[in-house]
Parts: structure tokens; C-alpha cells; sequence
């Protein structure tokens, strides 16, 4: 019940369901705590309140994902702030090496790869196969995002492990 209550930002149902003993850390199947469906649900009272509370942020569900990966990943750009603010790791990876830039990067959140760069995490993060936020980007068709990437320091001849630039990749997708 203090999942669903998070994931619908209902913050005085979740304040009484742990006024009764609900677990703030209990899990989803996938991992996920009341934390990370508030996150990911944008839902960024409700996420202050359950850090105010002890919810771990850097709690991670079984991909590794922590609550700032979900909320890169929904484009919860407010929840983002709020969780940088109370200390989540901004540059943290998950276990496929994603961090929480080059999600919002693929997904194609400006208003968060501009949020996280300013935050101080480096535009030349790269995937396992040496894909950044640039090449991310490109290959999707997110001008905006490859547009904030080159203003706040993108290194725009960057290669992948398959030597592909971003601007291969711009291409590939036509």
C-alpha cells in the first residue's frame, strides 16, 4: 500500500501508513522501494518526506537502479532537484553502468542533462561499450539534448568502442 501511495504522491495516506508500521524500505519484486516509485512518479513531497523518514537513497532495485535513475528515467526533472539536493549520487551507476545522465540523455530530458551537468557530473560518462550521453542522444534524435551536451562540454569526436561518433550515429538513424 506505501508503494502505491508513493507512486500517486499521496503524501498524508503514506504519512499514515508509516504512522502504523509500513516498511519504508519494503521492495517491489523488481526492487524498487516507496522511495523510487515516488521519484519516479515525480511525486518530490512525498520523496523529501520519506528521506525525512529514513528511506535510503541510494537504495538500489535489482538492476541497480537508485531513485535518481528513475526519476532521469520518467524525465521527473523537480524530483531530480529535490533528491540532488538531499544528497543522491548524481553520477551513481547501475549495473549495466547507466547513470542517471546518460538515461535522461536517451530518453531525451534537456531540462535534466542540464540539471545533472550543472550538478557537476561529467558529460564524457560512458556505458560499458563507451557510449556517453552524446552518442545516446544523437541516436535517438534528441537535438535538444545533443544541443545542451556540446553547450556544457560534450566532446563531440568521442568514439564508442565501435568507433562511432556521435555524429555516426545522427546519421545511422537518417
Amino acid at each position: 500500500a506505501l508503494h502505491m501511495a508513493a507512486g500517486e504522491g499521496h503524501v498524508e495516506t503514506a504519512k499514515a501508513l508509516l504512522g502504523l508500521g509500513a516498511d519504508i524500505e519494503a521492495r517491489t519484486r523488481e526492487g524498487a522501494t516507496p522511495l523510487h516509485m515516488a521519484a519516479g512518479h515525480g511525486a518530490t513531497a512525498l520523496a523529501r518526506e520519506l528521506v525525512a523518514r529514513g528511506a535510503d537513497l541510494h537504495a538500489q532495485t535489482r538492476t541497480g537502479a537508485m531513485p535518481l535513475h528513475l526519476a532521469a528515467e520518467m524525465g521527473q526533472a523537480e524530483a531530480a532537484k529535490a533528491l540532488l539536493a538531499l544528497g543522491a549520487a548524481a553520477d551513481a551507476r547501475s549495473h549495466d553502468g547507466a547513470t542517471p545522465l546518460l538515461i535522461a540523455a536517451q530518453e531525451g530530458y534537456a531540462e535534466l542533462v542540464t540539471l545533472l551537468l550543472r550538478a557537476g557530473v561529467s558529460a564524457h560518462a560512458q556505458l560499458p561499450v563507451g557510449s556517453t550521453a552524446l552518442h545516446l542522444a544523437a541516436a535517438q534524435g534528441h537535438g535538444e539534448v545533443v544541443k545542451v551536451l556540446m553547450e556544457l562540454g560534450a566532446e563531440l569526436h568521442a568514439q564508442t568502442q565501435d568507433g562511432d561518433t556521435a555524429l555516426h550515429l545522427a546519421a545511422f538513424r537518417g
